[in-house]
């Protein structure tokens, strides 16, 4: 049968035991040593009425609960137990997920504010173009009735390349994410049931 754990009185007891009894004596330095309500003046303390023990039992070391393979977790609760204890406690970890993290929401700003510029673009130049026709109308030029492209196709090929490079970042993250031990990064297939 294990030790109960030991009680946080008698632990603040033994402690209060090693302590040096000459550091509270050493510490008064009062201005007014006359005045016991002066700020200076030693607050009192109560002396501790019970025996000094001659010998003490250091604490029965606390043992670390296994480190657990995220690689065979498969269910929310045990993933969440692991997170917490192994995880969240290393700063290491914890600054490469908030790397991470700051990484994807760069690179989604990026792409949106891609797409964004490249539908201006294609807008502007719809406009430019009517100005022309506009202007060779007025002047009596010919105008050219080839339709010209609405950028679908521009917008297509720009959300393409994105979701390619999303992919490969999705791909690098997990790659990240499974070596530094998260959960459900690198499950083994074989324990995933359809």
């Amino acid at each position: 049968m294990a030790n109960p754990p030991p009680n946080l009185a008698d632990i603040l007891r033994t402690l209060s035991a090693l302590a040096p009894q000459s550091q509270q004596e050493d510490q008064q330095a009062p201005s007014n040593p006359s005045n016991p309500y002066h700020f200076s003046a030693p607050i009192p303390q109560p002396r501790p009425h019970f025996e000094v023990p001659t010998r003490t039992q250091p604490p029965p070391p606390v043992a670390a609960a296994p480190i657990q393979d995220a690689s065979k977790i498969t269910d929310w609760p045990t993933a969440l137990r692991c997170v917490m204890r192994s995880v969240a406690s290393n700063e290491r970890v914890v600054g490469e997920i908030r790397k991470l993290i700051q990484t994807q929401h760069e690179h989604e700003t990026q792409w949106c504010a891609g797409r964004r510029e490249l539908a201006m673009k294609i807008e502007a130049r719809k406009v430019g173009q009517k100005k022309v026709d506009e202007v060779l109308r007025a002047v009596g030029g010919q105008v050219t009735e080839t339709p010209t492209s609405d950028g679908a196709e521009e917008l297509r090929a720009f959300d393409g390349k994105v979701y390619r490079a999303q992919c490969q970042m999705v791909g690098e993250m997990g790659g990240k994410l499974q070596r530094i031990g998260i959960p459900f990064f690198g499950t083994r297939p074989e324990l995933i049931s359809c």
